[in-house]
């Protein structure tokens, strides 16, 4: 199947319509971008990958307040294949007073 031919089908939770990432996907030519509320991750990639993206000051903050460990047994439970995409850098959370090596 040639390139142009394939189409790839991702839905995205309604909670990232902010996102620079939902106009770069919807303006990309072989996406089919549906957004929707769903209940694990921010991105379901062609029913086979489950994305959760994290802004590093939000990893931090969920580390601190337990949600991440919670939400990452959630997508190493899922049928799907999970993958962790963390965006930003250590100045991202340098005023938590939490290290790089405690992330």
């Amino acid at each position: 199947m040639p390139k142009s031919e394939i189409l790839i089908n991702i839905i995205a939770d309604d909670r990232e319509q902010k996102s620079e990432v939902i106009r770069t996907l919807s303006e990309m030519e072989n996406v089919k971008l549906e957004i929707q509320r769903i209940s694990l991750g921010d991105y379901q990639v062609d029913n086979r990958v489950i994305v959760e993206r994290k802004t590093l000051k939000d990893f931090a903050l969920s580390i601190i307040d337990g949600r991440l460990f919670r939400q990452m047994i959630r997508l190493t439970n899922s049928a799907l294949t999970g993958v962790l995409i963390l965006e930003g850098t250590a100045n991202d959370t340098a005023d938590l007073g939490v290290t790089r090596e405690a992330m």
